[in-house]
């Protein structure tokens, strides 16, 4: 060949190279048939106006590899996930390897959705996925979304989802938590627990007195608290400083709402009681102190009232029978309180 000739006056409509192209060549069409002539020292000129229908590599180096294995590589010529580059293999894997960067870029566009699906055997098992722009990773009914500032339960498209998903498992717990603010549940259980949730006291500082033979409320002694589980037990705790104008009995109950709660067992006519209080000097105040576990079974607010009842004589609270306006320590005024604590579950 002697002279620069375009591809396309080399090549036939077959891709055959024309024997009339050449210079030696045999009488044949089939580019097999070069089998003498000067085609090793031939030069062929620079080709223009030519369209790649493959792979077009404008390079002097090796671009892509496509190994004896049929793995595809670029940026190596050997499989090696430790090599950056990238790798197609014929089994089926992607290696992209890097140093220092970023390995790989996902960009949906548009519309929020999945980026990548996961799937076992055809059936897809999760996602990774953009809902109102942010991110959620998730399996095949439920996953998690990053939002701005906290980590929430979500579908399996990204979707809110409420009070339907678990975290761990009776046989798949985690280990330790720990948080920096506060942990709001409607009830915990489990081992270690039987901790004080809410607290209040109802305190008494005044005085007053009272002559029924049957049970009242003392004014201004109770307290109201909402349990934060059904399963909560209310501890009460209740403390009074009292005196009479006799040296006889006085008798007191706790009261839930209405109901009378933490008292004896009926038995004949006796009175049923929570405690009792009896001062055998009328010039001194006396203390009485009682507690009740109880159990409401609700999430409601609830009140505990302290009523009180008397066996004859004139009952006070916060002070003794002669009450005098003087500074002796018999006539100083102290306080009675009811104090609920919540024991959670």
């Amino acid at each position: 060949m002697t002279k620069t000739r375009n591809l396309s006056d080399l090549l036939d409509s077959n891709g055959d190279v024309k024997s009339t192209a050449l210079d030696n060549v045999p009488a044949s069409n089939d580019a097999s048939a070069l089998t003498t002539g000067t085609l090793d020292s031939a030069r062929l000129g620079t080709i223009t106006n030519f369209t790649s229908t493959g792979i077009d590599d404008n390079a002097t180096s090796t671009s892509i590899t496509i190994d004896s294995s049929q793995n595809v590589l670029v940026g190596k010529t050997s499989p090696n996930g430790a090599t950056d580059g990238g790798e197609i293999r014929a089994d089926g894997t992607l290696v992209n390897t890097t140093n220092n960067s970023t390995t790989a870029y996902f960009n949906r566009r548009t519309s929020d959705g999945d980026l990548i699906n996961f799937q076992k055997d055809g059936t897809t098992i999760g996602n990774i996925g953009s809902f109102s722009s942010l991110p959620y990773f998730a399996g095949s009914s439920y996953g998690i979304l990053i939002g701005s500032g906290n980590v929430v339960p979500s579908t399996n498209t990204g979707a809110i989802s409420n009070n339907a998903m678990d975290l761990g498992a009776s046989n798949r717990q985690f280990k330790d938590g720990y948080f920096g603010g506060t942990v709001t549940a409607t009830s915990f259980s489990g081992s270690g627990l039987g901790k004080i949730g809410n607290v209040v006291q109802g305190v008494k500082g005044d005085t007053a007195s009272s002559a029924s033979s049957g049970f009242v409320a003392i004014s201004g002694l109770n307290a109201t608290i909402t349990p934060s589980s059904t399963s909560s037990k209310i501890l009460a705790s209740v403390n009074v400083n009292v005196g009479q104008s006799t040296n006889t009995t006085m008798m007191f109950k706790l009261y839930r709402g209405t109901q009378a709660v933490g008292h004896g067992t009926a038995n004949g006519v006796r009175q049923t009681v929570g405690f009792r209080v009896s001062p055998d000097n009328i010039h001194w105040t006396f203390p009485g102190s009682y507690q009740y576990l109880d159990s409401p079974s609700t999430t409601s607010a609830i009140t505990y009232y302290v009523y009180w009842a008397s066996n004859g004589a004139t009952m006070y609270i916060n002070r003794n029978n002669s009450f005098g306006n003087d500074t002796s320590n018999d006539q100083s005024i102290p306080i009675s309180t009811i104090t609920l604590m919540e024991i959670l579950p």
